[in-house]
């Protein structure tokens, strides 16, 4: 969720570990009412609630529902599949990544992180799960049947 926001200033500035997190408290609010529209994520039995972020994006991705995806692993910690057709993007550098997050990597790979960690990569901002509790285990160490569909 605040993967697709920074910490520091406009200009630059570093802040305090206290303002930081108010910061970062603030930019999850503010992009809790920034979702264009909310999915489900079924893996398995289990079904995961996602929002989806008003881009150009996520909204190319939300028109294509719904999808099953057979995803690959990278990493530990990602799922990933690689698109026929491009999606818009507008990349931006996040510093970390969450448990939860689905970002579009270049034009054409989609992305499911299940661990928290920093990065150096680029990604475009797709959605964010509600709540992640028990996407690794569900997700797996191999590639795995992903379907994403409007919520009901």
């Amino acid at each position: 969720l605040a993967a697709c926001s920074g910490t520091a200033g406009e200009n630059g500035e570093t802040f305090s570990e206290d303002t930081v997190q108010i910061q970062e408290e603030q930019e999850e609010n503010v992009m809790r009412t920034d979702i264009a529209q909310n999915i489900e994520v079924v893996v398995g039995d289990q079904i995961f609630t996602a929002g989806l972020y008003d881009n150009a994006t996520a909204q190319a991705f939300a028109e294509r529902l719904p999808l099953t995806l057979d995803m690959s692993e990278l990493n530990g910690n990602e799922k990933y599949y690689y698109f026929r057709e491009s999606l818009p993007e507008d990349p931006e550098s996040p510093s970390s990544i969450r448990s939860g997050d689905l970002m579009l990597y270049g034009s054409d790979c989609l992305v499911l992180f299940y661990e928290d960690f920093s990065t150096s990569y680029s990604y475009t901002c797709v959605g964010f799960m509600e709540d992640p509790s028990g996407l690794d285990e569900a997700l797996g160490s191999g590639s795995v049947q992903v379907t994403f569909r409007a919520a009901s």
